[in-house]
């Protein structure tokens, strides 16, 4: 014979809290969400098509170049060769 005792749980529960969350704040979190989807995906189809001189979202992952400008804002290797950050301030 055994007894079953339940301990009182103690910890915080990661995955009960974030169901709460969205239970609560899914109706004010989907729209932007979707809004921000949109908003890359034409201004990475602007970017394919040539409309644009700026890089698309995706050059972050396939261009180094890009990868270092906004990855690494604050480099100055002296001269005009420097990061987003110096060359905006």
């Amino acid at each position: 014979m055994t007894a079953n005792i339940e301990r009182p749980s103690t910890g915080f529960n990661f995955q009960k809290a974030i169901a709460t969350f969205w239970k609560k704040n899914s109706k004010e979190v989907i729209p932007p969400v979707i809004a921000i989807f949109i908003f890359l995906a034409v201004w990475q189809l602007l970017a394919v098509v040539g409309l644009t001189k700026l890089p698309g979202p995706l050059e972050i992952f396939t261009n180094e170049r890009t990868r270092v400008y906004l990855m690494y804002p604050w480099f100055d290797r002296g001269g005009i060769d420097k990061g987003l950050f110096w060359q905006t301030f």
